[in-house]
């Protein structure tokens, strides 16, 4: 019975029993003739219905609609307070599909698959990296199910223009670069830029990228303690001799400096997106999902994609590649009427079938390690794998109240009112007093 089936599959076949010995579900008897109806699962979730409500549905199809999946999409605005209230009247989902930090913020919500039924060495052999950021010192909280790494989009005519073949692979590459592919009117306006860095308002994604630069550096943000529960790190060194916050900052932030030669950005300038799209801008930094609408929105743009730029090697450092990702999951809610037939259709819906089919709808690179051994055909296709395999992310307890938290951290430092440190310091404690809740929830 076993022969044909993956490590995968029969770990969920654990889970289903799991549930079953520990009196979780009910079942009823089906009676009459034919095939009894398949069981209802609902899903909320922040991604749109056009891509991952279709795919639920096309997958469903394919594998014989074994589960009835309702897939019910709700803005990420407004989503915690959403769930919050259909859970108080006992209307809410048996599963909630979402990033890493809403899944994070949703902790004493969720069912976590102990490691005694999926064991954790199954898991990260069978994920990516960045999904690691689901695993608790007790099971897995959610399943993954798509990653949307950071990328670097860069203009070949600006490039061809200040004669500069290749893309930058390493940061300090832009050192020299930016006086190349910046111009400026007679007046000294910029007129065009070689990267969007410096800023926060007109930047986007500027969150994400600090976020890369801090992680490329070797701080991982927020560390889960064993007694202490999760706490911020933004202003520790990390075991570097310099502290890591502080360097990225201090590199990103230089670009909106008008007295250094590698001034590029400033506030006055449109949002990085359009810029880019307006043939005005060099590099953009942008996620992977982002491909297709750059090509839609100006055919006529002649752009290419590559890896996000790293730290240059050092022989006093262990550098590991690293990018950003936006990492979505499923999670199955404790208030879940039937949870095992919820874990059927998440295990249906994360399976090797399941996650290729997303590929394929999506465009994005899997978040199965076996579906990562090809090398795709085309070269887009083959820098998003290569970058879902780098990517990384953190433990953000709430990802609107810490975009505030940037925003501050960027805008306090150019704008002078704070040093670097005095900044990096409220910075890390804003993100704990967002870390305190939860990690008061785990404690009771």
């Amino acid at each position: 019975m076993f022969k044909n089936m993956s490590k995968f599959q029969i770990v969920f076949l654990g889970i289903f029993a799991f549930f079953i010995a520990g009196g979780l579900v009910s079942f009823s008897i089906y009676k009459g003739h034919g095939k009894p109806p398949a069981p209802k699962v609902v899903i909320w979730g922040t991604l749109d219905y056009s891509t991952a409500g279709l795919y639920m549905d096309k997958l469903s199809k394919q594998t014989g609609n074994s589960y009835n999946i309702v897939y019910v999409y709700k803005p990420k605005e407004g989503f915690n307070a959403a769930l919050l209230e259909a859970l108080a009247t006992r209307s809410g989902p048996d599963v909630i599909l979402a990033d890493q930090s809403e899944i994070f913020n949703q902790s004493n919500k969720i069912i976590s698959i102990p490691y005694a039924t999926f064991p954790q060495i199954t898991y990260k052999s069978t994920f990516i990296q960045e999904a690691e950021l689901f695993l608790t010192p007790n099971g897995e909280r959610a399943m993954p199910f798509s990653v949307d790494p950071l990328v670097m989009y860069w203009n070949r005519n600006i490039f061809t223009n200040a004669n500069i073949s290749v893309p930058p692979q390493y940061w300090d590459e832009f050192l020299t670069l930016a006086p190349l592919l910046t111009k400026k009117d007679n007046a000294g306006n910029l007129v065009q830029s070689a990267i969007a860095l410096g800023e926060y308002s007109n930047i986007v994604h500027s969150k994400d990228i600090l976020s890369s630069l801090i992680l490329q550096a070797g701080n991982p943000m927020v560390v889960q303690g064993l007694s202490i529960g999760y706490q911020a790190q933004l202003n520790t060194n990390a075991g570097y001799v310099s502290e890591p916050t502080n360097a990225a900052l201090t590199f990103y932030t230089q670009f909106a400096d008008p007295l250094k030669a590698v001034y590029s950005w400033n506030r006055a300038l449109p949002d990085s997106k359009t810029l880019f799209l307006s043939n005005k801008l060099g590099v953009y930094i942008g996620f992977a999902s982002e491909f297709k609408e750059l090509q839609d929105k100006n055919p006529n743009l002649n752009f290419d994609v590559t890896y996000l730029p790293q730290l240059r090697p050092d022989q006093n450092a262990q550098l590991v590649s690293t990018t950003f990702g936006d990492m979505y999951g499923f999670a199955v809610l404790k208030g879940s009427a039937n949870p095992a037939a919820a874990y059927g259709a998440v295990s249906l819906l994360t399976s090797q079938q399941g996650l290729a089919l997303w590929s394929q709808m999506s465009g994005l690179p899997a978040v199965r390690r076996d579906a990562l051994t090809a090398q795709p055909n085309d070269a887009s296709s083959a820098v998003f794998a290569t970058s879902a395999i780098w990517a990384r992310g953190w433990l953000d307890p709430d990802s609107d109240s810490t975009e505030t938290v940037f925003k501050d951290l960027i805008q306090s430092v150019t704008s002078g009112r704070s040093t670097f440190d005095e900044a990096i310091t409220n910075a890390n404690s804003q993100i704990q007093s967002y870390l305190d809740p939860i990690n008061n929830q785990q404690s009771q």
